[in-house]
């Protein structure tokens, strides 16, 4: 390769090994090699051996606009170099109203390229009311997926969508091949069982174990890729944690899906 705008030294973490004594060489925005031994020829060096030389970080879920009056993208994006991530990926459930529409999603991409210091996709969602009018303005804006809840966290900035309107939303988007991610949580039974909770005055910080039970996230996963069976989408649950969820999504792909 020709002279690179910039050599670093240090040792090299790959998904592989790590390269003792390694550089990383780049022009522009690319990265040219990656090795061991002498180094290529560049415009600027920086030497950092006895140090890790480690990729970028992709924070996959952000909510840097979900509370109104926070600091908001700038900031967050500067924690975030200042952590060694190089990706923000945010949630469209900005406070107070959630990345519904082209318009709204044009402004949030205005303000990552004016105040943002790493690379940010946005996500996309679609209001109760609207279906799937504005999903494909949201796709040819650039939002990168889209991300629904089968529960409603708060009205019009994280609403519930209906499952019927999923399926439209997920056979829209499912063409495009961009990824549909769920909040995956049963409304009806999340609200008995908290309303339970509090009339014995059972409220403390644990109590939200108890109103969110497994069979609650479990039923909303096979909610989540039912819809990617039937419409060919990229269904993506957004928090699994119980055993029986990877089972579940083992299953659905066993079967092809």
């Amino acid at each position: 390769m020709s002279g690179a705008d910039l050599v670093i030294r240090g040792d090299v973490v790959t998904p592989d090994r790590v390269i003792s004594d390694g550089f990383v060489a780049v022009s522009g925005e690319i990265i040219e090699a990656v090795g061991d031994g002498s180094p290529p020829a560049a415009r600027e060096t920086e030497d950092w051996r006895g140090c890790w030389i480690i990729p970028g970080i992709v924070d996959g879920q952000t909510h840097a606009a979900s509370q109104l009056n926070q600091e908001g993208l700038g900031i967050a994006s500067r924690a975030a170099a200042a952590g060694g991530v190089t990706v923000m990926v945010d949630m469209p459930y900005d406070d107070p109203q959630a990345i519904s529409t082209r318009k709204k999603l044009e402004h949030k991409i205005d303000e990552v390229r004016r105040d943002c210091h790493v690379d940010v996709a946005l996500y996309a969602t679609i209001g109760e009311d609207d279906g799937t009018a504005e999903v494909p303005g949201l796709m040819e804006a650039g939002a990168a997926a889209f991300k629904f809840s089968t529960f409603e966290a708060a009205p019009r900035r994280f609403p519930r969508i209906m499952e019927d309107d999923l399926e439209e939303a997920f056979s829209a988007i499912g063409k495009a091949g961009l990824a549909c991610g769920v909040h995956n949580q049963m409304q009806e039974m999340t609200r008995r069982n908290i309303a339970r909770l509090m009339e014995v005055g059972d409220t403390g910080w644990d109590a939200f174990a108890r109103a969110h039970t497994p069979l609650i996230e479990d039923l909303a996963t096979v909610i989540v890729y039912e819809l990617g069976a039937r419409t060919g989408a990229r269904s993506h649950v957004v928090h699994c944690s119980t055993s029986r969820g990877f089972e579940i999504c083992e299953m659905y792909r066993s079967a092809g899906h």
